[in-house]
């Protein structure tokens, strides 16, 4: 759990999983008549769910701070039961959501110019990157397309 958390820096979600996972294994191990396997790892399920647990007055203060209550809940997790920490946490979790939304309009839009340009003469696809820089280098929009049409604008066009 120690890598887990170093290396993604949240561990709340996985702590379920994990909880889940031992819960399992316990049942398993029951059924297969391994007593003390099983009893090991329901005991630690049973602990994993205890640290699962959060007080509903933290999850109602976070609420009143204009939190949902999955944001709320998963924050909470993730900081142990800290409510400073959780909105910190949820703050960055919007950060990083907002960022992957304007990344994948900008992905979007450009799909968009790739395909209204075409292709080139040769029949290669303009390079959209190339071709957003020449217009904030001031070329007319007008002799770009002549220019697309005599040569090619593709990655290797300066």
């Amino acid at each position: 759990m120690e890598r887990l958390m170093a290396v993604k820096g949240s561990t709340g979600e996985e702590q379920a999983l994990f909880m889940k996972l031992h819960l399992l294994q316990g049942i398993v191990a029951f059924h297969q008549q391994r007593l003390e396997d099983s009893g090991r790892l329901l005991s630690r399920a049973e602990a994993e769910l205890a640290r699962l647990h959060i007080d509903e007055d933290k999850i109602n203060t976070m609420m009143c701070l204009g939190y949902s209550e999955v944001e709320s809940r998963l924050g909470l997790r993730s900081c142990d039961g800290h409510v400073a920490n959780a909105v910190q946490h949820v703050m960055k979790r919007r950060e990083e959501k907002a960022e992957n939304a304007r990344k994948r309009h900008k992905e979007r839009k450009r799909s968009q110019i790739a395909k209204h340009l075409g292709k080139t003469a040769n029949g290669q696809i303009v390079n959209v990157k190339t071709y957003e820089t020449l217009i904030r280098m001031g070329t007319p929009r007008g002799r770009l397309q002549r220019l697309s049409d005599r040569q090619t604008m593709t990655s290797t066009w300066p």
